[in-house]
């Protein structure tokens, strides 16, 4: 009865699948925040640098963070008493829109440094401790700060490294921001776990948000793309990631064309990528990202 269940559900799901794809089409090339559906490049300046001004802020970028995943973590950080405010007059969470192909050097990139762009972690440090809006809101001699997976644990503290818990601490310190894998590295595994998303199961989040707290910091929870996790899918040949390919070769019914300068890879603002959660291109793994 329970397979029966899932397969309908998974039926309706496609369908709602497709009509979003078609819908991307038509968002790839505005995006506006007004509407709560805000490009990824676009944060640090619509919501971080915003905030910045009212409070010292924490960004916590939860990498690869789904809609699902999000609801369970902040269902869980509201447990513990924390609120959630919104922004504008008519308080709501604001959607992101990724850059495409959905994936962490596409994403992640654009979004720490303001801009459409790929890039790795020095990349990130860089875009992020130099942006012209995050600076603004800082102080003197206190740049943006930026920590990401290999910075969180420290040998004198087994749950937080020291200069994340200083940083968190300083009041000064108007601007910091973490990146948490756990969610992207979850993706990639082939264990058969499932995951209940709290801030027990992520380590680092415990600590991280005590600070955070006690420095009165509002925390900024966003994710730089989404994902979809792999049942019955079909793996068909490609060279490029797992969610996404170059144009060459026939369109199938499972795939949509993107044409935008919102496409950062490969060049020329062109990518194949499926609208289908059973399509993939490369090996199993728990959950795959970059496509629509």
């Amino acid at each position: 009865a329970f397979v029966r269940l899932v397969d309908r559900i998974t039926e309706l799901r496609e369908a709602e699948n497709l009509r979003f794809g078609q819908a991307l089409l038509d968002q790839q090339a505005i995006g506006d925040a007004t509407s709560g559906l805000i490009p990824v490049e676009q944060i640090i300046e619509q919501v971080v640098a915003k905030a910045a001004e009212k409070a010292p802020v924490l960004l916590l970028l939860v990498d690869g963070m789904s809609w699902a995943v999000f609801r369970e973590l902040v269902s869980d950080i509201k447990s513990h008493d924390w609120i959630d405010l919104g922004v504008g007059p008519t308080p709501k969470r604001l959607i992101g829109l990724a850059a495409l192909p959905s994936v962490t050097e596409v994403c992640r990139t654009s979004l720490l440094c303001g801009a459409l762009r790929r890039g790795q972690a020095s990349d990130e440090v860089q875009g992020f401790t130099t942006h012209p809006r995050l600076v603004a809101a800082s102080q003197p001699g206190f740049a943006p700060k930026l920590f990401h997976k290999a910075a969180l644990e420290g040998d004198e503290d087994s749950s937080l490294a020291g200069d994340i818990r200083e940083a968190l601490a300083d009041k000064k310190q108007r601007v910091v921001g973490i990146v948490i894998n756990a969610v992207d590295d979850h993706l990639d595994k082939g264990d058969q776990i499932d995951v209940v998303w709290t801030t027990q199961h992520i380590r680092v989040l415990e600590p991280i948000l005590a600070e955070a707290r006690a420095a009165g910091r509002l925390v900024v929870l966003l994710s730089d793309h989404g994902h979809v996790l792999d049942r019955q899918t079909e793996c068909r040949e490609g060279a490029d990631g797992l969610r996404w390919r170059r144009t060459d070769g026939a369109i199938t019914k499972e795939e949509l064309e993107v044409v935008s300068p919102r496409v950062v890879m490969p060049d020329g603002g062109r990518v194949v990528v499926p609208w289908s959660e059973r399509l993939r291109y490369g090996s199993k793994k728990n959950g795959y990202h970059g496509g629509a």
